[in-house]
């Protein structure tokens, strides 16, 4: 470590670390020493938080307890801790996000402030020795959602950038029981310090538990820091349900979670396994003339036998496509299923590339795997979609209601397909503003591989939550332009710029995807609106009035 020079020094360093500790002696010299202090807790901070509080107030500063462990037993948890009955979610998922934002702020965190920030969702795996998460890259703020239950104990958050800080919030606090994406009052938090590894040592013992993990890069660090992979290690006996980050809770609302629990428990508490050291066999059967469908991974260590009802997956009930997806241990392998329901008597099955298994209709001429279609949408070759709704803002929308296409119930003041140039890598949207108030609406299905990079817009910066953009169902139909479905990839403006970085790849090669942009740009000095949506290679799409 160099000190930090006062103002009158002679010396220059070209880099020191401020350390605000000084030792003054009693004659004419005043010397400057730098003092470490090197803390290593045995526990993680937690902090109680009263039931009947709307609001936390705190600060990040980790406190150390005097006890080894921090324990959140069943017999000594609230109401506010503890979900009554097993939420309504798929067995083996965790909710897992990416922010393009860091916070240190504890209240920012504990509000969830950050959600206000574009968003990535990631795959998160779920095994015996916990949670991992990759592809974090560029994402430096991480959350991660899920209820457990069983008796076990949340060991460490680790992650690989040079400086970070972690928060784990317990009970109502992380969620409330009947919505995952819904912050309510009363629980407790645990924080620390990611360098080096957080040795968190919670232990829970009791019926579901709502968990918010939030893992953020340390404010300053530039992306070649960001988090790459985030760990969460766990051991014990416990059962997982959650939320895939780009399904609606609404595919699998009507389903029992119970019938297909997966269980997870330690072979040994104090080792860590890898992914590579488990495995999960995947058996979809059911009756009549379905297919059994069999994934496996191979492992030496230990085995982790998931039976999954399939009708989590072929409920008849469900109206449209359900989507589900069970992960199995690593991050690259996953079981898809996508049927319609109309048609979940007859069923095939096929491989694709990237060690995904997709189970879905034989007679359907256009699905959804994951958030493209497979068979090309008909529709015009080279134009986008462009319709423009007056009287209306979008920020008299909320960002499900804007999702739910609610705005497109206002006056229709123009609707045109527009000729994309050949070789060109954006789209130019743009028209002669009616009324002071429009909402902006762009469709189009762009055949992969190609990558949505940003959206920027021609006049002044971009107000918060003034543009979207949907990818895959929630922004339309394989074989309707003009329909919206659910899941799929969506974020809006942070604001406070005049460009909005996205970078969604679009990397399944001749699949395409549906994209749908909404917006109210900001007007120029003679009414004209306009804003332009870039892709990394040339626009190879097709859409339909």
């Amino acid at each position: 470590y160099v000190p930090c020079p006062d103002d009158n020094s002679p010396y220059v360093w070209g880099f020191y670390e401020k350390i605000d500790v000084s030792v003054s002696v009693d004659v004419d010299i005043k010397v400057e020493v730098p003092v470490v202090v090197t803390v290593i807790p045995t526990t993680a901070a937690r902090t109680d938080v009263p039931t009947n509080t709307a609001a936390v107030t705190g600060t990040s500063n980790i406190v150390v307890s005097e006890s080894s462990t921090s324990t959140a037993s069943e017999t000594a948890s609230t109401d506010a801790e503890l979900c009554s009955s097993i939420p309504s979610y798929t067995p083996g998922v965790v909710y897992a996000v990416g922010y393009d934002t860091t916070a240190e702020d504890f209240e920012y965190v504990a509000s969830g402030g950050y959600r206000s920030a574009v968003s990535t969702p990631l795959d998160a795996s779920l095994d015996s020795s916990g949670i991992i998460v990759q592809g974090t890259t560029y994402q430096p703020l991480v959350e991660l959602m899920f209820f457990a239950s069983g008796t076990f104990e949340i060991s460490q958050l680790v992650s690989n950038t040079d400086s970070a800080y972690g928060y784990i919030f317990v009970g109502q606090f992380a969620m409330t029981c009947s919505d995952i994406k819904e912050i309510g009052t009363g629980g407790q938090v645990y924080n620390g310090s990611l360098d080096g590894g957080w040795n968190v040592n919670a232990e829970f013992s009791g019926q579901w538990y709502p968990i918010r993990v939030v893992a953020s890069e340390a404010i300053g660090f530039g992306r070649k820091r960001q988090v790459g992979q985030l760990t969460v290690g766990m051991s014990g006996q416990y059962d997982v349900v959650g939320e895939l980050a780009q399904s609606s809770t609404s595919s699998v609302s009507s389903v029992n979670p119970a019938s297909s629990l997966v269980s997870f428990s330690s072979v040994n508490p104090s080792t860590k396994l890898s992914s590579a050291d488990s495995s999960i066999y995947m058996d979809s059967t059911k009756s009549s003339n379905l297919i059994n469908h069999t994934a496996s991974l191979s492992s030496a260590a230990s085995t982790y036998s998931v039976i999954a009802d399939s009708s989590l997956c072929l409920a008849s009930s469900l109206s449209s496509e359900v989507f589900s997806t069970v992960h199995s241990g690593s991050s690259s392998s996953s079981v898809t299923y996508s049927v319609p329901s109309s048609e979940s008597s007859s069923v095939a099955s096929s491989e694709s590339s990237s060690s995904s298994s997709s189970v879905s209709s034989s007679s359907s001429s256009s699905e959804y795997v994951d958030v493209y279609c497979t068979v090309q949408p008909s529709g015009k070759s080279s134009v986008y979609h462009r319709v423009v709704y007056t009287g209306v803002d979008i920020s008299s929308y909320t960002p499900k209601q804007v999702a739910n296409g609610d705005y497109r119930t206002a006056e229709i003041s123009e609707t045109v397909s527009v000729f994309i140039n050949e070789g060109y890598t954006f789209l130019l949207v743009g028209t002669a503003a009616l009324d002071v108030k429009e909402v902006m609406e762009v469709t189009l299905y762009v055949q992969g591989p190609n990558m949505l990079l940003n959206v920027s817009q021609t006049t002044g910066d971009m107000p918060e939550n003034s543009f979207y953009a949907f990818v895959g169902p929630n922004a339309m139909d394989c074989t309707d332009i003009n329909k919206i479905g659910t899941g799929g990839y969506s974020s809006s403006t942070p604001g406070g710029s005049d460009s909005w970085s996205i970078y969604y790849d679009l990397s399944q090669a001749d699949a395409w995807y549906p994209i749908r942009v909404v917006a109210s740009p900001v007007f120029d000095f003679v009414y004209n609106i306009d804003f332009q949506i870039y892709f990394e290679s040339e626009i190879i799409a097709i859409a339909s009035g």
